[in-house]
């Protein structure tokens, strides 16, 4: 054996990959050692063994129906991958590559050729390929619509089902437009001028309109992330549509609106507390949270001057009432219970009338009106009423048709007619007979 001969024997024996020869009929007639660490066999195992049978039955008829075709041209192949079976059972995919060996009479008398365990690398693509399918499914399967668009041309490269369901055009319709079809006329310029901002990343780009098919207007909140697809620099958009939510945000505002503008407009005052404890739970003062016009008319006290600060601070002629009113305030706000009730006196000159009710937790909302006029008025009349009871002179009171409605106590001491008695009479219960009917007459028309 020369030098070079055996060189390249030692180079064979000690290869990695596996060096094998076989006759016209797949019989291997030499195996190198490497043989030992791909399928676990010696070389002199294989001697004589029909390369086939190191398969089970369908991968050998699968193998046999592309080599056999090769094969009868003497032809040499490539990278063929064969699911051949270990000494202890397990499965191993091998790529092998062979040349036809054609001996000097011109004879075709089997192949050599070099095989390589590649079950690694095979299950590695095929990880690679479960895990792509996994996020095309994660794509295609998201409730929420999803395209990738080109961020030169700005058509449309992939849509998932999400989208085609929610606008209502065809995956192949989608793939013909750009995302500029499905814009309003007037969100163009803006749509433009977002996409020569769009960086390397994620990207919040916010509220949008979007135009469905059939022509109707959505809002759809936007966000998105650049990425590689097709070796494209692109866009992956996701859609959320929020239309519902605009209209109800819309009509919120609306009745926010009403109920603000009933809120500024009533006559009556208005004022919102939060009760602020002390570290026992006690309520120690109102932080005043707002206030309506009706209470600036009522106090003199500007809303806006107010606003976030202490009931005491902003009112402070009223040390006397303080602690009452932020006990009152703060039981209400504690246990729900609404009250209604007056509160003030003649001495500080004022009386209001107060409707009080838990507004959240830990806040009271108060109504109130001025009622001092009435309260002055109605003590008027008790004091009015307290001098004609005390009176020594006969007072008696009768609607126009002269029916008795009051008579005081010297009435009763006088006359000796009981009140009860004389209720729902006539004084003509009084006519004594001393007068003539002119007299009785005449006091009629005066009355």
């Amino acid at each position: 054996m020369s030098n070079e001969d055996e060189r390249y024997k030692k180079m064979v024996e000690s290869s990695q990959d596996w060096f094998w020869e076989f006759d016209e009929h797949a019989n291997f007639t030499y195996v190198s050692p490497a043989i030992k660490k791909i399928l676990g066999y010696e070389p002199a195992e294989l001697i004589g063994l029909n390369a086939f049978k190191l398969m089970n039955e369908n991968e050998a008829r699968r193998v046999h129906r592309h080599f056999d075709p090769i094969a009868k041209k003497y032809l040499p192949f490539k990278h063929l991958e064969t699911t051949n079976i270990h000494k202890d059972g397990h499965q191993v995919i091998i790529e092998s590559s062979g040349t036809p060996i054609i001996d000097g009479a011109g004879k075709f008398r089997g192949y050599r050729g070099i095989s390589r365990d590649v079950t690694e690398r095979k299950q590695l693509q095929q990880k690679l390929i479960d895990s792509e399918e996994q996020y095309r499914s994660i794509f295609q399967n998201n409730p929420q619509p999803m395209w990738i668009y080109d961020l030169e041309t700005l058509r449309f490269l992939a849509v998932n089902n999400a989208a085609v369901h929610h606008y209502g055009y065809t995956k192949d319709e989608f793939l013909q437009m750009t995302i500029k079809d499905i814009r309003p006329a007037d969100d163009l310029a803006a749509l433009m001028e977002n996409v020569e901002k769009v960086t390397q990343g994620l990207d919040i780009a916010g509220c949008w309109r979007h135009l469905k098919k059939d022509g109707s207007l959505i809002f759809v909140d936007i966000t998105s992330h650049t990425l590689t697809f097709n070796n494209r620099a692109a866009e992956l958009v996701m859609a959320q549509d929020i239309t519902e939510r605009k209209q109800a945000e819309k009509k919120l505002l609306e009745i926010e609106s009403r109920y603000r503008a009933l809120f500024e407009n009533m006559t009556a005052g208005f004022v919102l507390f939060e009760v602020i404890e002390d570290e026992n739970g006690v309520p120690v003062d109102l932080l005043i949270i707002a206030a309506n016009k009706g209470f600036e008319k009522t106090t003199g006290l500007k809303a806006g001057d107010i606003s976030g600060k202490r009931l005491t601070d902003v009112m402070p002629g009223i040390e006397n009432d303080a602690a009452d009113w932020i006990g009152t305030y703060g039981q209400i706000a504690r246990s729900g219970v609404a009250r209604q009730f007056e509160q003030g006196s003649e001495l500080l000159g004022y009386y209001y009338s107060i409707i009080a009710y838990q507004a959240g937790p830990g806040q009271c909302a108060v109504t109130f009106v001025d009622v001092s006029e009435r309260k002055k008025v109605e003590n008027e009349r008790e004091r009015l009423l307290q001098a004609i009871e005390q009176s020594a002179e006969i007072v008696m009171i009768t609607d126009p048709d002269g029916v008795i409605e009051y008579v005081n106590p010297a009435f009763e001491a006088v006359t000796g007619f009981p009140r009860t008695t004389v209720l729902g009479q006539t004084p003509r219960i009084l006519k004594s007979g001393v007068q003539d009917e002119d007299f009785y007459r005449q006091m009629w028309q005066e009355l």
